[in-house]
């Protein structure tokens, strides 16, 4: 089979980072500027094919390029965006993670009117995941080692990427961003 996403990859003028595991890349078909597409050197079609440590690394990485984008660029926002199958958009058979920069009003359409569920309905849905995580989920590791959810899974180079104390506060960030 042939990807036209894995045979793009091989352009390396517009990747920005690479690792043994993934490629992090500016997007030549971008929904905004500085519109950056991660996404895994192994060709996997959707997230739920990706084994829990590239999830993992990929949104992990995906922190640190929002904390780029929102500290270097003159925007007020940012969507991550991960598209599972033809009825949510995708178009390319490759898991990709897309990070997409926002300013008010750049009209790009990705907001929804909310609608009020009924009740029962919640109750329903809230019924059927608790039934389907009931049972403690095992995460893949890199070295193949499982582990339960006590043990969160480690980024494919064993970084552990967490909050540093004594950083700016978000809040005052995100006011600073508005226009």
């Amino acid at each position: 089979m042939s990807c036209e996403l894995c045979n793009a990859i091989q352009n390396k003028n517009t990747i920005l980072f690479e690792d043994e595991d993934i490629y992090v890349f500016l997007a030549e078909k971008a929904a905004t500027m500085a519109h950056i597409i991660i996404t895994t050197k192994e060709h996997f079609e959707t997230i739920e094919q990706v084994p829990d440590y590239l999830v993992a690394w990929c949104f992990a990485i995906s922190s640190k390029f929002s904390k780029l984008i929102l500290e270097s660029l003159n925007v007020q926002g940012l969507n991550l965006l991960v598209e599972v199958g033809a009825g949510a958009g995708q178009v390319q058979p490759h898991f990709v993670l897309n990070l997409i920069p926002r300013v008010q009003n750049d009209n790009l359409p990705l907001t929804w009117q909310p609608t009020k569920v009924e009740q029962n309905e919640l109750m329903e849905h809230q019924a059927l995941y608790k039934k389907a995580t009931a049972n403690r989920w095992v995460f893949e590791q890199k070295e193949g080692v499982k582990t339960t959810t006590n043990s969160p899974a480690t980024p494919s180079n064993g970084e552990v990427i967490k909050q540093v104390d004594g950083e700016d506060n978000y809040l005052i960030k995100q006011l600073k961003r508005m226009p």
